[in-house]
């Protein structure tokens, strides 16, 4: 027998920081992690430890999701 798919409410959230604007990526009203755009770049930072730099914003919300996953 397969499993249900549950579907999970992720949600990106903007927040001003010392004049710089950084997405907050939510699950269900628990916050993993946090994206700081640089030059070209997206600094990514998963709540709990570990940092990545990403491409493209797309990039960087992937890669918390696979993170936050990996270690639930």
């Amino acid at each position: 027998m397969s499993k249900r798919q549950q579907s999970i409410k992720v949600q990106l959230t903007e927040k001003e920081v010392h004049g710089q604007t950084i997405q907050q990526v939510f699950i269900a009203k628990n916050l993993i992690g946090e994206i700081t755009p640089t030059d070209k770049e997206f600094a990514t930072h998963l709540i709990g430890g570990g940092d990545f730099t990403a491409k493209s914003l797309d990039d960087a919300v992937e890669w918390l999701l696979q993170e936050y996953n990996l270690h639930q």
